[in-house]
């Protein structure tokens, strides 16, 4: 059977043997690296380590799957086609998956999203910084963002997160009266609540 296969023309062999379907793992990787993507940019200035696993992730899967192919032995004809008629949603899906991620990320939503669901703690917590006139020294988890040196400063709370920024802090700051000094340098969110990007570092 080997030889009469490779005595076939190329259009003929691809008939006889067919590449099969992404699995469900490789689906999940591409869900689980958009989402990843997806989180990295969910803070101001990006998490660029989160971003870069993801991205990552999406390119190396579809390679990984192409080599498999291509080192593995396929499937006969037959076989081959039973799985297409099975399996055709699978080569459907991704594309959509990446183009829904990049429009949510294109639109900030994964950023207003985490916002808003990490704003009641990050309310409270500023509202009794200000209210005793001390912060938590050192890091600390709020909202679910890793906060590192919350501090009062500009006549409110600054938050910066520790996983965002390339080469300066960035993250929120509470100001219930708007920001007492530098106000170019925050972005109203609504509300008493600003992003802000600190002085780069180089």
């Amino acid at each position: 059977m080997g030889l009469e296969v490779l005595s076939l023309s190329p259009a003929v062999r691809r008939r006889v043997y067919g590449f099969q379907r992404p699995g469900p793992g490789a689906l999940l990787g591409c869900l689980l690296a958009s989402g990843a993507v997806a989180f990295g940019f969910s803070v101001p200035g990006w998490d660029y380590e989160v971003l870069a696993v993801g991205s990552a992730a999406l390119g190396l899967i579809p390679f990984a799957w192409l080599v498999r192919q291509l080192a593995g032995t396929r499937k006969p004809a037959q076989e081959a086609a039973a799985g297409r008629r099975r399996g055709r949603w699978r080569w459907a899906a991704v594309p959509p998956l990446i183009a829904t991620t990049a429009l949510l990320v294109s639109q900030g939503v994964p950023r207003e999203v985490r916002f808003a669901l990490a704003r009641p703690a990050l309310t409270s917590y500023a509202e009794r910084a200000l209210a005793t006139g001390t912060v938590d020294p050192g890091p600390a988890r709020i909202g679910g963002f890793r906060i590192k040196d919350a501090e009062l400063a500009d006549g409110g709370v600054k938050f910066p997160i520790a996983t965002s920024g390339l080469f300066a802090n960035q993250g929120y700051a509470y100001f219930p009266q708007g920001p007492a000094r530098y106000p170019e340098s925050y972005d109203h969110l609504g509300g008493p609540w600003y992003s802000w990007s600190g002085p780069d570092h180089f």
